[in-house]
């Protein structure tokens, strides 16, 4: 067994340029002026403050300077580098569970509403909370939020059920900015739950603009080209530390902005804790310890496929397989990958190969159809988020992103269902024509309706052209890749 004393035998991570570090953090810093700034457009007066709402162009922005600079420094390790339907899948996990929450949200509202909510609680529990302009409000509201986070993202690793609901975010076998919003769909349903007892403490306005911004810093820690930040990591959340927390092989690492929760609570592990140097056989410079990290990313059992519903519901799947195999329902819902591991002193130890076992090749025309496609249901799913539409509006909607995103993901599996995406647009170009300008959307966009319904409808007439024509085209081919 090696102790800890033995762990720090010269860790060799990717050399980074620190111009480069620089630039991330630089690009961040001014990514978060702007999403404070576009919070105070969006939602002006004494509107509560979504700030994640708010940072959604910064997201898109700081992948663009990430993926420039891996352009410009062609060393960076391979699991930090972009895969196309990777990212995609990343991207609308993240995009769909935000309208999961938004539709969920809602649905409360209907039925359920006013009676375990957060404004009603406060209103009738929270005699002592704090004011809104009090100087310790936000700070207070920071530490409590991350509080929350750090215990309901341990339990949601130590616990098969709460796992099952989480899982998707750990998925990924790359680490880089995209993968930030690779959610889980049903994370965010449990979630709501934890956050009601802070309704006693602060107002709903101070709560979510704390529970947003903690959001938001989390997006900045998936990154593999900023390295170690000094004094910064013994109390804040770094790209360090959460690189850890992202190694298949560890549960480690749990809070969302600080790290403090993680020392106090027994659950820390250092990226500096490596065990073994890299394995100095290797030759190729694709696969020398320099073009890899020292984490392996993902999870034990990797998914195989990129259709949502499919990798969304894995996880429960896993605890009905175990329960069929013989062990108890309790067990099979309580214990998650983490139940034994979290606490355990551990270290570090180089991979003794590398590899991604998930990956799927698109044709040069599959490509730019998954891309043309996407970009119109992100400005849909970006439009549905931020306009307040009529409630059976925002599900059709809503469902429409759902179907389109299922489809894809299956075409992208190699199914061979082109047909039904010739279909799928043939409906959207009809349902468009016949009642797009009736859509609260269009009203509320005015003439920028006009260039989104044309948009929709050319992507649209290329989705029947090329299902019909070429429909090989559309099918994606899954591959292991041994690197």
């Amino acid at each position: 067994d090696v102790t800890m004393a033995q762990a720090h035998l010269h860790p060799q991570p990717p050399a980074v340029p620190a111009w480069i570090q620089a630039a991330i953090i630089a690009s961040v810093t001014g990514t978060w002026l702007l999403t404070f700034y576009l919070a105070d457009v969006l939602f002006p007066d004494n509107q509560p403050k979504n700030y994640v709402l708010a940072a959604i162009p910064t997201y898109f922005i700081l992948m663009v300077v990430e993926l420039v600079l891996q352009s410009a420094h062609k060393s960076t390790s391979l699991p930090s580098r972009y895969d196309l339907v990777d990212s995609w899948s990343s991207i609308t996990a993240g995009m769909v569970q935000q309208l999961i929450s938004k539709v969920f949200g809602r649905t409360l509202t209907h039925f359920a509403l006013p009676y375990i909510s957060y404004s009603f609680i406060h209103r009738h529990l929270g005699q002592f909370s704090l004011p809104d302009d009090h100087p310790l409000t936000l700070p207070l509201a920071l530490i409590t939020t991350d509080f929350i986070y750090y215990w309901m993202h341990r339990w949601g690793h130590t616990n098969a059920l709460l796992w099952a609901g989480h899982q998707h975010h750990h998925t990924s076998e790359h680490y880089n900015f995209s993968t930030a919003l690779r959610q889980g769909w049903f994370q965010a349903l449990y979630g709501l739950l934890a956050e009601l007892p802070p309704a006693m403490l602060f107002s709903p306005q101070s709560y979510l603009a704390a529970r947003s911004i903690n959001t938001v810093y989390q997006f900045w820690v998936h990154t593999c080209l900023v390295r170690r930040l000094g004094w910064l990591e013994l109390v804040f959340s770094t790209p360090s530390h959460h690189r850890i927390h992202h190694d298949r092989r560890f549960h480690k690492n749990f809070g969302g902005m600080f790290i403090v929760f993680d020392k106090a609570f027994g659950t820390f592990l250092d990226e500096a804790d490596v065990v073994s140097d890299p394995n100095p056989s290797a030759k190729s410079p694709e696969t020398s310890a320099q073009a890899q990290e020292m984490e392996l990313f993902g999870i034990m059992r990797p998914e195989h496929s990129w259709s949502q519903p499919a990798v969304q519901l894995q996880g429960f799947s896993a605890i009905l397989a175990r329960w069929n195999k013989g062990m108890s329902l309790s067990a099979a819902v309580s214990k998650g990958p983490g139940y034994l591991t979290t606490t355990l002193p551990r270290v570090l130890r180089w991979p003794s190969s590398f590899h991604f076992r998930i990956a799927s090749q698109l044709t040069t025309l599959g490509s730019v159809y998954l891309v043309t496609h996407f970009l119109l249901v992100l400005a849909v799913g970006i439009l549905l988020l931020l306009l307040p539409l009529p409630f059976d509006e925002m599900v059709g909607l809503a469902a429409w992103i759902l179907s389109t995103l299922y489809l894809h993901g299956l075409l992208w599996d190699g199914q061979p269902l082109a047909q039904v995406e010739v279909l799928r647009c043939g409906l959207t170009m009809a349902t468009l024509v016949v009642f797009g300008d009736d859509l609260q959307m269009a009203v509320t966009l005015g003439a920028g309706w006009s260039g989104l319904k044309g948009y929709a409808q050319l992507v649209c007439i290329a989705g029947v052209v090329v299902g019909l024509l070429q429909p090989s085209a559309l099918l994606g081919t899954e591959k292991t890749r041994v690197v």
